[in-house]
């Protein structure tokens, strides 16, 4: 009996003390409290010891993650910008700067009819430029060909187109898009690809560009391979390194951090037509190879890409699709999930931090000005959005 019912009894006690059960009742109390004294003067048991320590490191932990993510929400300020001018807006575009210039070229949209409605995709080759001072986007060219689905990255003033897709064909192609007196110009200074390749991760890593899994053909279902492209060279050619250790995938998310290369998830399909969507994760290193990261928390492909990175290490996964509604009649398909997956700095587990503002499928992100650039994406299956955000990293 616990020391509140014996109080209880106590007052009861008090009250009634002379009638003819008091006796009864005072005997019955002192009985207890006895019982309870020899409780007292007995040794606590093991969990009683153990409980307030259990109770700490299940506390900790809590406490910690809280806190992180309070400090990331707190570094992250998304602000919307100006839309592109196209009213569908486009997935999976090249992009990134020229001259500076945050740069977007390409993508592909259902500019007619929706995907559910049995309308057709369409490759577009226009080029758009954001100039700060009239915080607009223009067009100011068109790419050679139609093309979509491919990889870029920054070398000098110039944006490198890798790969692609144009008018449902994938292609080898490797472009060069820069400004020259004011004027788009391209070339193709760079060897192409040794095979077709699309949706795959890209991102520059010091001074060689890699590419990481993806298809050779839309149907292929996604490649294990690591390939890699000098930059320094005067007559670069593409490497064959060791491949992805979890198997084929296209569609991941890439990102890079001081010596770290990591790729994140994506998706794969066999030949019958399963598709699983991926929770593996792993960082490369030119001298170590490759490195086993925590498994995400969610799968995710085609989460936005690169990802972004905080000053401490943290990365932030942005959009991206989990495969649960795959299937799902496409008329009837919820908004992407806007929750954030975050890397924690020292590698040891994934999080969820706060919701984002914005989730959207087959973003090319920009890095620029302190922060990151948002443009465009697909915001359920087939449907587009013209609209940017600009995410700041507080300093």
């Amino acid at each position: 009996m616990s020391s509140k019912a014996n109080m209880v009894m106590a007052n009861l006690l008090h009250t009634v003390g002379r009638k003819k059960f008091g006796i009864t009742m005072r005997f019955f109390f002192h009985r207890n409290q006895s019982t309870l004294r020899k409780r007292l003067d007995q040794p606590p048991s093991a969990f009683r010891l153990l409980l307030p320590i259990l109770l700490v490191i299940i506390a900790t932990p809590l406490c910690a993650m809280a806190a992180q993510e309070e400090k990331i929400a707190t570094e992250l300020s998304w602000r919307p910008m100006i839309p592109l001018p196209d009213k569908d807006g486009f997935a999976l575009p090249f992009a990134g700067l020229v001259n500076g210039y945050p740069l977007i070229a390409g993508g592909a949209n259902f500019p007619n009819e929706p995907l559910w409605k049995g309308g057709a995709k369409s490759w577009s080759r226009e080029i758009f430029l954001y100039d700060p001072s009239e915080q607009a986007w223009e067009n100011v060219g068109l790419l050679p060909i139609p093309l979509a689905y491919g990889s870029s990255f920054q070398l000098n003033d110039a944006l490198i187109l890798v790969g692609g897709q144009s008018d449902g064909v994938a292609t080898s192609a490797v472009l060069r898009i820069q400004m020259e007196s004011g004027r788009i110009e391209i070339d193709d200074p760079f060897p192409p690809l040794p095979e077709p390749r699309l949706m795959a991760g890209g991102i520059r890593f010091g001074e060689y560009f890699y590419l990481i899994g993806g298809c050779t053909t839309e149907e292929s279902g996604g490649t294990d391979d690591l390939l890699r492209l000098p930059l320094n060279e005067t007559n670069p050619s593409w490497e064959r390194l060791d491949p992805i250790p979890g198997g084929r995938r296209f569609l991941p998310t890439v990102a890079t951090y001081n010596d770290q290369m990591m790729v994140i998830g994506g998706v794969r399909t066999t030949e019958d037509g399963a598709t699983t969507y991926l929770k593996d994760a792993y960082t490369y290193n030119t001298s170590k190879g490759w490195t086993r990261l925590p498994d995400l928390i969610f799968p995710s492909a085609a989460a936005a890409s690169p990802a972004p990175v905080l000053r401490d290490g943290s990365v932030i996964l942005v959009g991206g699709t989990d495969g649960t509604l795959a299937g799902v009649d496409p008329s009837t398909y919820p908004k992407v999930p806007r929750r954030l997956q975050i890397l924690l700095p020292d590698r040891s587990d994934w999080q969820i931090g706060k919701d984002a503002p914005i989730a959207r499928v087959g973003v090319s992100t920009i890095r620029w000005n302190e922060g990151w650039i948002f443009p465009t994406g697909e915001s359920s299956p087939g449907v587009r959005s013209p609209e940017v955000w600009f995410l700041k990293i507080k300093p």
